[in-house]
């Protein structure tokens, strides 16, 4: 959940930089602290639900992938083969 919320955090300051990159003038300001409250407060929940379901959609896919195989290793780089 902390690698989420830090990435969160990261996003939401990008995002001010990218509409009024004035607003940026140090690395510690207000525009950094905010983003990091709102994580923390308004943002929190959908942080922790994306952090509880990703991780066993991962595993599900690696599964399926072990099972089928990859599409990518089925389908020839080249016609040279042939």
């Amino acid at each position: 959940v902390m690698m989420n919320i830090i990435h969160v955090t990261i996003a939401g300051v990008v995002a001010t930089w990218w509409v009024d990159p004035d607003s940026l003038t140090s690395c510690c300001n207000s525009v950094m602290r905010d983003h990091f409250t709102r994580s923390l407060t308004t943002s929190f929940g959908s942080i922790c639900l994306g952090s509880l379901v990703v991780p066993p959609l991962g595993a599900l896919k690696s599964s399926l992938s072990l099972c089928f195989g990859s599409y990518d290793s089925a389908v020839p780089l080249s016609d040279s083969d042939s």
